[in-house]
């Protein structure tokens, strides 16, 4: 009962982070903070108390909070802003199928490694799954770009010019001279720009402003 009420309340949460920060940034601070919960069940799990097994109940209702409030909802806007218009169905049914795929590759292993006439795991297993979950806030740090306040045309740009996915916040479009200025270095005093020409980009450095 509790678990699922953590469904409801991280979704109606998940809406007011959704006012206030970056999509990308929910997500990847979403994504450290169950790998830093997922690491200390784990290291709960070496310990046979009563007070460590509540420790544990709790972290994992404050684990499911921490899932409804960030990837669960958040995965939903970010595969309808990323995907290009011109894909979005096909991405969406890809993304689905993927997902559906971990899902029977966890509903195989999960039970193994909580059986004790398995794999034995118990609580430890969460040292497995932060891990998981580090791997893939790295792999989001790299390559998840920001989508908030862009428009479809907007990202299109964004991606056909490569810009990397950690500079989309930075970065000024502009839609009508066809690109884009990554303005992450304005404190050093350095501007580059990207132009349009003949259907190619060309990047120049104008150096000092």
């Amino acid at each position: 009962m509790v678990l699922n009420s953590m469904g409801v309340i991280g979704t109606i949460f998940s809406w007011g982070l959704l006012m206030f920060f970056g999509r990308r940034t929910i997500y990847i601070i979403g994504l450290l903070a169950m790998s830093v919960t997922l690491f200390v069940i784990g290291g709960l799990g070496w310990l046979d108390t009563t007070s460590a097994k509540w420790a544990t109940g709790t972290l994992l209702i404050v684990l499911n909070f921490i899932y409804n409030a960030s990837l669960g909802p958040i995965c939903y806007t970010l595969i309808g802003e990323i995907s290009s218009t011109r894909l979005r169905q096909k991405s969406i049914v890809l993304s689905r199928v993927a997902y559906q795929i971990m899902n029977i590759v966890r509903g195989i292993i999960v039970p193994r490694m909580l059986s004790p006439t398995s794999w034995n795991w118990g609580a430890k297993s969460g040292i497995f799954w932060g891990a998981s979950a580090g791997l893939g806030a790295l792999y989001c740090f790299l390559r998840l770009p920001e989508t908030r306040g862009r428009s479809y045309s907007e990202l299109d740009l964004l991606f056909e010019d490569k810009v990397p996915a950690w500079r989309f916040k930075s970065t000024k479009v502009d839609q009508f001279a066809l690109g884009v200025q990554d303005t992450s270095h304005e404190k050093d005093n350095i501007h580059s720009a990207t132009h349009h020409e003949d259907d190619k980009y060309k990047y120049q450095s104008s150096g000092q402003l």
